[in-house]
């Protein structure tokens, strides 16, 4: 997996590439596999091993829509994450936490299928995203 950020923004490039390292960190992955239940640590291995193993790119991209509320998405289809940085908080820790959690929910959806396991999904990427604002 790699996150790829060709914008000039210096806050979103930085956090881009901590968020690159978070997620290829071996104590994060121990701590994320640590804080969850037998029954979440399958679904997480394979997350995890997904995302290692994984040589496609993951394109982030910008646009500006004061009036869109959400401030990031994941587009499955072209294999994106959309920042709208207009409603986008202006903390590297934020964002960082923001990737993770769309990330997350795009592989997630790669893997368990968007439909049948959405909530499912959410939640497993918010308790992801949690856990790497610290790490940010």
């Amino acid at each position: 997996m790699n996150l790829v950020y060709k914008g000039e923004n210096p806050l979103i490039s930085s956090a881009v590439r901590r968020t690159s390292e978070v997620l290829h960190s071996a104590f994060f992955q121990k701590h994320l596999i640590d804080i969850f239940s037998e029954e979440k640590r399958d679904q997480i291995n394979i997350l995890l091993d997904s995302i290692s193993k994984s040589n496609s790119d993951i394109l982030i991209k910008t646009y500006w829509n004061p009036f869109k509320k959400s401030s990031m998405t994941y587009d499955v289809t072209n294999q994106a994450l959309n920042i709208n940085i207009a409603n986008l908080k202006k903390s590297k820790r934020f964002i960082s936490q923001q990737l993770v959690e769309n990330y997350s929910l795009l592989e997630l959806s790669k893997i368990n299928g968007d439909q049948e396991n959405g909530e499912a999904n959410k939640a497993l990427a918010s308790k992801m995203s949690s856990l790497a604002k610290y790490y940010a």
